[in-house]
């Protein structure tokens, strides 16, 4: 099947993706002289649940699935004390987007069923403050908010079926999306919890057939993603 194919591509994706730090430490060599600037990778899981726009179709509960994710970071730190800090990121993520609604029988034609798996590509951008925690300088807490610029996802198609018809659909593609951030750190390892909400629907599926005049249905998704980041330098 050629969408299970192209998953085989997404260790790749996300390799090419985590060394673009590493290529930015040679062209950066005055850069690297300043404590203010750093580089790193991250790598966890990303939790997303699926949140169905209410609209004529009846649905079961929100659906969720584990995922993971992949990237490199770039933090700059700025203020009199340096405790605020610019956090950039380019990200690779795989997520399962999951949503039925009910059925009373096999022929029934009020019916919807959304099922994706898609390679997500975003770049966080955001602000955020850092806090000591004791007398420890290696340890540290920090807070920050992001706004995510998420790129066209791979595969663009979504497996659904409306009423009793089965087709793949093209899917509208999230274009921004909102970040809560909360990182520990340790030295130079850091573990980061954050939650998003994407703020524009994931997928526009159209009706047809019998349901062929049905209003659009809209899906929206909130990720929960744990990562643990490693700073370079």
């Amino acid at each position: 099947m050629q969408v299970s194919q192209n998953y085989t591509k997404i260790p790749l994706l996300i390799a090419f993706i985590t060394i673009l730090p590493l290529i930015s430490m040679g062209q950066t060599s005055s850069i690297n002289q300043s404590e203010n600037v750093h580089f790193g990778l991250g790598f966890g899981g990303i939790v997303t649940t699926t949140f169905p726009a209410k609209s004529n179709y009846t649905f079961k509960g929100v659906k969720t699935s584990i995922g993971f994710t992949g990237g490199g970071f770039f933090q700059y730190d700025f203020g009199r004390k340096k405790n605020w800090f610019f956090h950039g990121e380019l990200n690779a993520s795989f997520r399962k987007l999951n949503a039925t609604s009910e059925r009373a029988e096999p022929s029934d034609t009020h019916y919807i069923s959304f099922k994706k798996q898609l390679v997500n590509i975003s770049v966080p951008l955001g602000i955020g403050r850092r806090f000591s925690i004791g007398d420890d300088e290696l340890f540290s807490m920090s807070v920050a908010l992001f706004a995510v610029l998420d790129l066209p996802c791979y595969p663009r198609v979504a497996d659904i079926t409306i009423g009793t018809y089965d087709s793949p659909q093209n899917v509208n593609s999230v274009l921004c999306s909102g970040m809560f951030d909360v990182t520990f750190k340790y030295d130079f390892v850091s573990l980061s919890l954050r939650y998003g909400f994407d703020a524009l629907p994931v997928i526009n599926a159209k009706g047809f057939g019998a349901n062929a005049g049905a209003d659009s249905q809209k899906f929206y998704t909130g990720n929960f993603t744990f990562q643990l980041n490693f700073v370079i330098f």
